[in-house]
């Protein structure tokens, strides 16, 4: 914990000198945003475990109840069946994106890393 604390503080105050910088017109927009663009991936990439705790949150919390739409409803249904998303496509008559669009949406909203699991905890839920 004390490593994140210190690269957190680290990064932050590169980005504070990276803003000064930009307000006094000696870095342009497009670095600065990339920079704070970096700053946030690397520091997913090191602390990953922290985002997954965050991702699951939802599912651990008690009283807990997503708010999924009916065509998520349906979708969720499919995926509790063992359809594909090609599958689930053909059967709502949408396009493919659409059907990874409410696939990313339950993940999400039940806080699950996996079609699988988000089916469990839908089940777990009483959803389905």
């Amino acid at each position: 914990m004390t490593g994140e604390l210190t690269l957190k503080r680290m990064l932050t105050v590169r980005d504070r000198e990276l803003l000064g910088l930009f307000d006094s017109g000696v870095v342009s927009q497009d670095a600065y945003l990339q920079s704070v663009l970096e700053t946030a991936k690397n520091y997913a990439l090191l602390f990953p475990l922290l985002y997954d705790q965050d991702r699951a949150a939802p599912k651990a919390s008690a009283g807990y109840m997503p708010d999924v739409t009916p065509t998520e409803l349906q979708v969720l249904q499919m995926l509790a069946a063992g359809k594909s998303n090609n599958q689930i496509r053909e059967q709502l008559g949408v396009k493919l994106q659409t059907v990874k669009f409410h696939v990313s949406n339950l993940l999400e909203k039940l806080g699950a890393k996996n079609r699988i699991e988000a089916v469990n905890i839908a089940k777990e839920l009483k959803i389905l």
